[in-house]
Parts: structure tokens; C-alpha cells; sequence
């Protein structure tokens, strides 16, 4: 009969791809069972426990706590089932936030490349990307739980004198109808009430130019809008409406310059 063969720690190490002291950790945590050589006292593992290491290996890589390894290993299978599921439905619910996570990344360097696209370029035709802005109350969860989760929703809209202008949240058309956001993770827009809400733009059919609004984050109506209003082609003036929509801010030193994206309807 072939002897039985054990493996030595530093031979599991290499084989497993796991560093030895994790091994020894584990060991001493009661989840896989070493035997000691007779001659020289080191540990060994037999193929039983090797198999085994593998399992709490991957148990420990989808984040399943040592506690719950060690009662996984000594459970019943109709226990291991359930402990499964749960961990399977924890994996999903984080599979879902880091979906999000990773629009919420896509959208911000799509920002930071229209800074780029528009730094140092005059005011050019091109309409909003949204088709509604409501004014912002302080008030309603819901605008501070939006401008949290997008801030590029919040938008500045400008009187045509270009000196003052109102908080407000910007709206595509389908989160209006109440539509899915149509991104991974993404849930059901809910469709605001048109009768609470305070609008202060609404798409029409009208001509716009689109440009770069820098801001003092510190200093209220200290911005270059009159250097972009200037930048219009001669003739042309502001008609209806003036927006800027937040894209990023910047240090700079002491200051802090906060970006827009500017529309102008001419």
C-alpha cells in the first residue's frame, strides 16, 4: 500500500499561492487541521487538509469572516446552503453599489473631459443636457439626497442681466416621466410633481451656446461670465435664458474655482 503523503508547509505555501503565516493563522483558528512530523515537529498538511485550506481560501476571498468560516466548516449541508445564499445575496447587494460606483466614476471623467474640451474656447452652438431645472429648496430631501449622488445636477440659472441667480437641480426628460435611469444598478427615477415645484428653465425650441463658467466657490457672482457673453458672436445677445450646470471644483492655492458647464439661449 502506497504511504500515505503529507505536505510540508512551505510545499502547501507554494502550491496554494498563500503566504505561510496566513496558513499558520488559520491553523491556530482551529479552520484547517495540521498534523506534526514525528522526527522534526514541523507541520504538515495531509491531501484531506489541503482541499480543505483551498475551501476556507475561498471562503475568506469572498469575505465571509472567520467566525462564519469556522461555523460553515462544521455545519450540516442544509446549514451550509443557507450560510451560502446569504453571503451570495451580500455579494450581489455589493456587485450593485459598485455598478453605481462605477457610473458615478464614468460620469466625472466625462466632466473633466468637457473642462478640457472647452477650456480656453469662445462661447459655441450646443443645447443643455437637460431639459428641466427646478428651483433648489433646502427643504427637500430629495434635491440635497440628488446633489449628493450627482452633483452635476446642480445647476446656476442667471437673470439676463447675468448679475444674480437662483439654486437650482437639473432634470433629463426621463427621470420627468418617472423612466429607469437606464444604467447599471441604476433604479426608477422618481417622477417629481410639477405643482410643487418651483421651475426655473424648461426646454423650448430656441438656439443656445455652450462654453465654461469659472467661479470663486468663495466669493458669490465673482465668476467670467461677462468674458464668455463677450465671446458671442457680434450681433448676438442673451434672449431667454442663462445656465451653468456644476462640474468639478478646484484647488488652487487658498482658492477654491468651481466649474461650469455655460449655456446662453440667443
Amino acid at each position: 500500500m502506497e504511504k500515505k503523503k503529507n505536505y510540508g508547509i512551505q510545499e502547501v505555501s507554494k502550491l496554494m499561492n498563500l503566504p505561510k503565516a496566513t496558513i499558520r493563522y488559520w491553523d491556530s483558528r482551529g479552520l484547517i487541521a495540521s498534523e506534526r512530523n514525528e522526527q522534526n515537529d514541523y507541520r504538515e498538511f495531509s491531501l484531506q487538509a489541503t482541499l480543505n485550506l483551498g475551501n476556507v481560501s475561498f471562503l475568506r476571498s469572498i469575505g465571509m469572516p472567520i467566525k462564519e468560516v469556522r461555523e460553515i466548516l462544521r455545519a450540516d449541508v442544509s446549514r451550509q446552503e443557507e450560510m451560502l445564499l446569504d453571503t451570495r445575496q451580500s455579494i450581489e447587494k455589493k456587485k450593485r453599489e459598485l455598478e453605481q460606483q462605477e457610473v458615478r466614476i464614468r460620469k466625472q471623467i466625462h466632466a473633466l473631459e468637457e473642462i478640457r474640451r472647452l477650456q480656453g474656447s469662445p462661447l459655441a452652438p450646443g443645447k443643455p443636457e437637460f431639459v428641466r431645472a427646478v428651483a433648489f429648496s433646502n427643504e427637500k430631501e430629495c434635491h440635497w439626497r440628488k446633489i449628493m449622488e450627482e452633483p452635476w445636477v446642480f445647476v446656476l440659472a442667471f437673470d439676463l442681466s447675468g448679475q444674480t441667480y437662483r439654486y437650482g437641480i437639473g432634470y433629463s426628460e426621463g427621470e420627468l416621466k418617472g423612466e429607469p435611469k437606464g444604467e447599471p444598478g441604476g433604479e426608477a427615477a422618481v417622477k417629481e410633481d410639477a405643482g410643487e415645484e418651483e421651475i426655473l428653465w424648461e426646454r423650448r425650441e430656441a438656439s443656445y451656446y455652450n462654453g465654461l463658467l469659472l467661479a470663486d466657490n468663495r466669493e458669490e457672482g465673482k465668476n467670467n461670465l461677462a468674458k464668455m457673453l463677450g465671446s458671442l458672436p457680434e450681433g448676438m445677445e442673451p434672449k431667454g435664458s442663462i445656465l451653468a450646470q456644476f462640474l468639478t471644483s478646484e484647488a488652487r492655492g487658498r482658492e477654491i474655482l468651481d466649474y461650469y458647464k455655460l449655456w446662453v439661449q440667443v
